[in-house]
Order: C-alpha cells, then sequence, then structure tokens
C-alpha cells in the first residue's frame, strides 16, 4: 500500500542507508495524523476555501507524508547509518553515531543530573545502546500510545524550528537535531529512578526495554526543557483555548497537582499572545485540601492523606480525555471513603473509655486523662500522641 510505496521510493534515493528496521514506524504516525486531517470536516470563509480544499486534498495524501517522512529523515536517518567504512591508511570508527549518542545521554547528561543513578547503571553494566537506541531512532514511538507520541513530536519538533540538519559528529553529539529528545531520554530515566535502584542488570533492562505507562507525558517535555534551557523553558501545552485558571487555598503550601513535575520558578502560565499557539500550560482542578493553617483538608483527613490526594489530582487525564470524568469521579469516591474512616476512626476514640496511645486527628480535645499521668497531647496538637482513657482488657 502507500506505506510499502513511500518507504521504496525513499530506500531507491537514499542507497547508502536504505531501508532499516523501524523506519515504517517513523511513516506509521505521519500517515495517521494526515489521514485524521484530511478526512475531518473543515469550516472555511470565501476567501481560502480554495487554498484549503487543496492543502487538504485526500487525493494527495501519499505525496504530503513522502515529503514529511523525507524532512523527518533528514534529522534522524543518522540514527539509522552504520559506522563509516575505514579509509585507506586510517583507523575505522568503532561505533555508529546512534551508538555515541546513546552514551552521552546515560553516561554524560544523565551524569550531570543524577549520578547515583548513572553509577547504579554502570556499575550493573547496563549498556545504553540495549534499550536507549529504540527510544532515539523511533522518538519514544513504541513506548507510548500514539496522542501521548504526537505530543512529544510536537515539543521536539517546535524545539528542532529553527535548526539546520546536522551531519556527523554534530548528530552523535545531539547538538543540532531533536537536542530536546536527549533530554527527554533522561526525564524518563530519572521518572524511574526508584524502581531500577532496587534492580540488578537484568531487572533494569526488563524495565527499561518496557516501559511503565505514564498518566501525563508533558511531566518529561516539562522536565527536558527546563534542563535544556532553564531561561527560557516553556511547557508544552494541548489545546488552543486556554483553561480558566484555578486559584489555590489561601495560605495553601500546594499552588497546583503538578508538583512531580519540578517545574521552574520562571514558567508563565499565560497563554501566548492572540491565542494562536497549539500549546497550552496544563492547569488543575482545584487541589484536594482545606484550612492550611491546621494542616488538615477540609474533608478532615491528615496531611498525608490530603497531600497523596492533590498528587492523584495533579494527574488526572486532560479535560478534553473522554476518562477525565470517571477520573475525578473515582476521586471523590475515594476522598468520601477515607473521610468515612477517620471519622469513625475519631468516633470509636471518642466514644471508648482506657488508656490508648493514638494519633489526634484534630477532632477536639483529648479525653481527660487519669491520675496515673497528664496526656501528652492537648486540644491544639493534631497530629501528635495523646492519650486516651480505656478500662478493661474488653476495651482495649
Amino acid at each position: 500500500g502507500v506505506m510499502l510505496r513511500i518507504l521504496t521510493v525513499w530506500a531507491s534515493i537514499n542507497t547508502e542507508v536504505s531501508y532499516r528496521q523501524g523506519m515504517h514506524e517513523l511513516l506509521a504516525p505521519l500517515l495517521a495524523v494526515l489521514d485524521r486531517d484530511k478526512s475531518a470536516p473543515h469550516a472555511a470563509g470565501d476567501g481560502d476555501a480554495a487554498e484549503l480544499a487543496g492543502i487538504m486534498d485526500a487525493a494527495f495524501l501519499e505525496h504530503d507524508a513522502y515529503m514529511l517522512f523525507e524532512r523527518l529523515m533528514e534529522r534522524i536517518g543518522a540514527a539509522f547509518a552504520p559506522p563509516k567504512r575505514a579509509e585507506r591508511g586510517k583507523v575505522a570508527p568503532t561505533r555508529a553515531p546512534v551508538v555515541v549518542r546513546c552514551d552521552r545521554v546515560q553516561n554524560t547528561l544523565l551524569r550531570s543530573r543524577d549520578i547515583e543513578l548513572c553509577s547504579h547503571l554502570q556499575s550493573n553494566q547496563v549498556e545504553p545502546q540495549l534499550y536507549m537506541m529504540k527510544w532515539i531512532r523511533l522518538l519514544l514511538g513504541r513506548e507510548f500510545h500514539l496522542e501521548d507520541v504526537l505530543l512529544l513530536w510536537d515539543a521536539i519538533f517546535a524545539d528542532q524550528h529553527g535548526r539546520a540538519p546536522p551531519t556527523g559528529e554534530e548528530w552523535a553529539e545531539g547538538e543540532g537535531t531533536f537536542p530536546l529528545l536527549d533530554h527527554i531520554c533522561v526525564a524518563m530515566l530519572a521518572y524511574i529512578r526508584l524502581d531500577l535502584l532496587d534492580r540488578d542488570n537484568i531487572g533494569c533492562l526488563r524495565r527499561l526495554m518496557k516501559y511503565p505507562p505514564v498518566e501525563d507525558v508533558r511531566v518529561f517535555v516539562a522536565s527536558a526543557l527546563r534542563e535544556a534551557d532553564p531561561k527560557n523553558a516553556q511547557l508544552p501545552l494541548l489545546s488552543p483555548a486556554p483553561l480558566p485558571p484555578v486559584s489555590p487555598p489561601a495560605n495553601s503550601p500546594r499552588s497546583s497537582g503538578f508538583d512531580r513535575a519540578e517545574l521552574p520558578s520562571n514558567v508563565s502560565s499565560a497563554p501566548s499572545p492572540g491565542g494562536l499557539s497549539n500549546l497550552e500550560t496544563p492547569t488543575m482542578s482545584s487541589p484536594v485540601g482545606g484550612d492550611a493553617g491546621s494542616g488538615r483538608s477540609a474533608a478532615g483527613l491528615p496531611p498525608g492523606a490530603g497531600a497523596a490526594l492533590e498528587v492523584l489530582e495533579g494527574i488526572l487525564p486532560p479535560r478534553s480525555d473522554p476518562r477525565r470524568t470517571s477520573a475525578e469521579q473515582a476521586l471523590r469516591d475515594l476522598r468520601t471513603m477515607l473521610s468515612d474512616g477517620v471519622s469513625r476512626l475519631g468516633n470509636g476514640l471518642q466514644g471508648s473509655s482506657g488508656r490508648l496511645r493514638g494519633m489526634g486527628l484534630g477532632m477536639g480535645p483529648p479525653p481527660a486523662a487519669p491520675s496515673m499521668g497528664a496526656p501528652l497531647g492537648g486540644a491544639g496538637n493534631g497530629g501528635a500522641w495523646v492519650d486516651v482513657p480505656l478500662h478493661g482488657n474488653g476495651d482495649a
């Protein structure tokens, strides 16, 4: 079909590289997006109706796909190139450019960010090309679902804009072609660092060869942008129209549920001028919280439970995702279940008698202590250990 003809023509023209395994996985997303765009209805005014109809003409889908694939291979084609042959009287390069780039990502970029993780991978002899070669060659196409891959490609291509296609050592160093890709790979390693630190050689390779599901890949892009250019980092956005901002609770120690991305302080959440950007800062629902001064959530939850709910709310699917409604309902059910459990625990403590050492949950003053000693916690010591009177082994 279409894919076979495009790959055959490209391989016939570029005989030095020809076809290599995985090239079809770079072409497939391009065909999918073109087919989606050309099949979707488009509203256009009288002035640009003819031009838009020509651009989106489904009869030229194959032509457009070939041109896009050719431009993409100008940037990433060096990842499929074999090592150069030795010239007469010279020593041949021992490694292919993609192997050099994989080594740079793990042993240079990762080391500068997380020396412990880098040393662990080196001590367990985890060679970067074993797992990262397909990350770089396929632009992470095998690691995530198509929609997530397209989001990552948007960020990678936007960062590449204005850079000339590099060759040779420039490509291996990642300076001229898709430099953001290298930092996304580092962010992916840092994201599962605790899991990797608990594994040996085989365990690390199993985890890296089959990357775990991620709720929102924007955490990788945000981290990569921060590492690549902290001063000018901008977040990837999902839709042209910004969602209304959510004001955090007064004196709240957490202003959003997106803490895990560790966004730089200079990143602006305002949309681009004119609303023409296809990027939008991720906005979260109002965090699960309440009176920050008391250290309790509105539902009377301990601080740890409230913080956990904030994290869960921070990784909810985007509002445009059909799964958003069911995820929000599940989060509400979890909040209700935790609140009911805390209430039942509190009622059981307050209704008992005798001595029981337990956590004060901030539900009022503890019962008066017997003569054997004063209580350890008072009315204002929410979260401190308190003495609750009990009588007899039956109550205990």
